[in-house]
């Protein structure tokens, strides 16, 4: 059986994903809810879920199911939380009750709202999709040898019916469709090439604990949409700067996500890219 087993692998990041992982020769099995897959359970229930571990037997479990839609959980909490909280709670019962596998948990940059460059400590909480989130990395690290990535991405999407942020925002200007770019919310993203890459190293080592993983600096939405626009040769005519509180969001968002990232870069002996080399070099 294939060491590797990806959990919620049919969305944005799960396309990419599997790809990174044909592409090094890693034997994996898919969990996710598209004909594709190897597995459908619902992973938010502990029997389904003890029962499809128990089946595939993974060496690894590399989960990224989320409800990632922060008005959506700000709206049913109760669907936010059973997403993205008792799916990982389950899986790291599972970890800790057969002790055979390693568990590594994909979280997000919305856990952070303070100045600067924002280390894995720094935790601001804003809305309950990152209240979700972060409860979830504490069920993980409930685990042994649990990994957690922070993460945030851009890029163009493998995943059928699914666009990335930077897929609307070519979408939008090819089309000249109004948009507000906001030069209040700062982010650090990596491509989803890059961020595979480093998923596969992290999650295949024997690190354990939580991490930032994204570009080594960041920019506001604003800037990132003007430079994306400007590598592609895109008009901007349709485009305003603006903030998000111009609009009258269901959940409030975080306004800095910028990550120090250099605790992944020093234990895994790497150096991430910047922003400007990632939009530079990215699939778009």
């Amino acid at each position: 059986m294939p060491g590797v087993l990806i959990t919620g692998a049919t969305g944005l990041l799960g396309a990419s994903l599997t790809a990174c992982f044909k592409a090094q020769g890693i034997e994996f099995l898919v969990h996710g809810f598209s004909k594709e897959a190897d597995y459908a359970a619902d992973l938010s229930d502990r029997r389904a879920a003890f029962e499809m571990l128990d089946a595939a037997r993974p060496e690894h479990i590399i989960n990224l199911v989320a409800l990632a839609d922060v008005d959506k959980c700000e709206i049913d909490p109760n669907l936010a939380y059973r997403t993205n909280t008792r799916v990982a709670e389950n899986l790291a019962g599972w970890v800790s009750a057969r002790d055979s596998a390693r568990l590594a948990h994909i979280s997000t940059d919305q856990v952070y709202d303070s100045p600067g460059l924002n280390a894995e400590d720094n935790i601001v909480i804003r809305n309950m999709y990152a209240m979700t989130k972060r409860a979830s990395e504490l069920a993980v690290m409930m685990a042994p040898g649990a990994l957690a990535l922070r993460v945030n991405f851009f890029g163009k999407s493998r995943a059928p019916g699914r666009s990335s942020f930077s897929d609307m925002l070519i979408n939008t200007f090819k089309n000249g469709k109004p948009i507000t770019l906001f030069t209040d919310i700062m982010f650090s993203p990596l491509s989803l090439k890059t961020l595979s890459e480093m998923i596969v190293t992290a999650a295949m080592s024997e690190a354990s604990g939580v991490y930032n993983l994204g570009s080594r600096d960041g920019m506001s939405k604003r800037d990132f949409a003007v430079a994306l626009a400007d590598r592609l040769g895109l008009p901007l005519s349709s485009a305003k700067d603006g903030t998000s509180d111009d609009f009258n969001f269901k959940a409030r968002r975080p306004k800095n996500m910028l990550m120090d990232c250099s605790r992944f870069e020093k234990d895994f002996n790497v150096k991430l890219p910047t922003l400007k080399e990632e939009i530079a070099n990215a699939e778009v």
